[in-house]
């Protein structure tokens, strides 16, 4: 595996988990429909994902952002990809209003 370089952003947003216990959040879309299964988009700090689901812009007619442990969907250390959907970048305006961070799964 080649690592790649941090943005300072991500460096800060790891000290932060770091001060939170270790603890990271994945964020995914729950839809209002009992068919869709929810996919996750991205990992943030604890402390981001309290923020954004709190925001009112994170919520549509049929969906809504919500937050666990990124524990809970993690299988054999990743999320595996039939997990996860495609970041569109439909949070961004509201995650660089708030000022948080975003990490890639």
């Amino acid at each position: 595996m080649i690592a790649r370089e941090t943005t300072p952003e991500e460096d800060a947003a790891y000290e932060e988990w770091l001060e939170d216990g270790g603890r990271l959040s994945v964020i995914f879309l729950a839809y209002k429909s009992i068919s869709r299964r929810p996919k996750a988009l991205f990992a943030m700090s604890r402390r981001d994902a309290i923020a954004l689901c709190m925001d009112k812009g994170s919520a549509g007619q049929g969906w809504m952002v919500c937050h666990t442990r990124l524990e809970n969907w993690e299988i054999n250390g990743k999320v595996p990809t039939r997990s996860r959907m495609k970041d569109t970048g439909k949070l961004d305006p509201i995650i660089e209003e708030l000022g948080l961070t975003k990490i890639p799964l």
